[in-house]
């Protein structure tokens, strides 16, 4: 084989989906090649956002150049807004939107209405309630109606039900094209164990891999196919840990929350996470075959996450930068040599432009 042929099957080996020339991380995609199927088999896709933290606004992507200020930015609910609507428009009805917890900053509470205005702007199918949301919540005496909030094992002490408190449902199931999917969340009662606070009176926090199988049971009585776990902790070993508890095979997906790792699976479910604060939209694409009743294993995409940009660099079509990566030399010379030229975004075939309806939200 000559150097020139192993070179070009190197590159090959080594370039992402997008139209990238440097080896990197996927963090953009920019296009979508829609998957041939079967007439009884249906896609599923379940996207998702974590850690939100209140934060409406973008922020100033960091680049390594100083000789050069460029107008990239990075998050804020209006860019969040048109990813999500790009993902409507391309996978219709087959899309699941959820969010793991934590989406308020109690340090802003003033921007509780507006956070909760955002998530009812965004359709979001269900949130996690977690301690975290309750706690924040009381603080300010507000009661939240329009977010749907899912939660099993926040219990009330007078009925011993799951909370109504905050239009809190137990769980929720949707029906896609005849697949039932059923959506539990759970957040961790470690950190809230023992305190005596304000918000927890009238609740109870039950271990939530008891209420995860209750919960369970009430689903599959109802004939669920898939089941999606939303679950907050405070480390990806709390997770794996509470994973090992569970029945093999209970979980079809799981969206973890406040865990901040590169992980794209845990015990051999598919995981779904990213670093928050409305930057990241994770994502898997499922393809579950009605007549088998089985997901499709190899024609199943975890996207992992997509980050939310204003603009792309032409030259490697995104806006990201990992100093530590060994392509970054390249990139960087690559993007000088571009003379710094910037694109509009592309997300899955589609030109991204901040939603100028939610723009009111983002303080510009």
């Amino acid at each position: 084989m000559t150097k020139f042929v192993f070179s070009f099957i190197l590159l090959i080996s080594f370039s992402s989906c997008t139209f990238n020339k440097v080896p990197t991380e996927v963090l953009s995609h920019p296009e979508y090649k829609p998957v041939l199927t079967g007439d009884s088999v249906v896609k599923i896709v379940i996207a998702s956002t974590q850690n939100f933290y209140g934060k409406l606004s973008s922020d100033q992507v960091m680049t390594p150049f100083k000789e050069k200020t460029l107008n990239l930015s990075s998050g804020g609910v209006d860019y969040l807004s048109s990813y999500i609507k790009v993902m409507r428009k391309v996978h219709g009805k087959s899309l699941i939107l959820l969010d793991s917890g934590h989406i308020f900053n109690e340090s802003f509470p003033e921007k509780i209405p507006q956070v909760i205005q955002a998530y009812q702007s965004l359709g979001y199918t269900g949130v996690n309630l977690t301690d975290r949301e309750l706690r924040i919540l009381n603080q300010v005496n507000f009661e939240s109606k329009n977010v749907p909030f899912i939660s099993s094992n926040i219990l009330d002490l007078k009925t011993l039900k799951p909370t109504a408190k905050h239009s809190n449902t137990p769980w929720k199931l949707v029906n896609i094209d005849g697949v039932k999917v059923g959506i539990i969340s759970v957040t961790t009662f470690k950190g809230v164990k023992g305190k005596k606070e304000d918000y927890k009176r009238g609740l109870y926090f039950e271990d939530p891999v008891l209420s995860f199988l209750k919960t369970r049971k009430l689903l599959k009585k109802k004939k669920t196919n898939l089941l999606v776990l939303m679950v907050s902790s405070n480390s990806l070993d709390d997770v794996h840990s509470f994973i090992k508890r569970l029945p093999p095979n209970s979980v079809d997906v799981l969206v973890s929350g406040n865990t901040f790792s590169k992980a794209k699976e845990i015990e051999g479910i598919p995981l779904l996470q990213n670093s928050g604060k409305g930057k990241f939209l994770s994502s898997i694409e499922l393809y579950y075959d009605k007549g088998d009743r089985v997901i499709i294993l190899d024609k199943t995409v975890n996207y992992g996450p997509t980050k939310i940009c204003s603009r792309f660099f032409r030259s490697t079509m995104d806006c990201h930068f990992d100093i530590e990566s060994k392509t970054s030399n390249k990139r960087i010379e690559m993007i000088r040599e571009s003379k710094y030229e910037t694109i509009p975004a592309k997300f899955l075939g589609h030109e991204i432009n901040a939603d100028t309806e939610l723009g009111h939200l983002t303080n510009k």
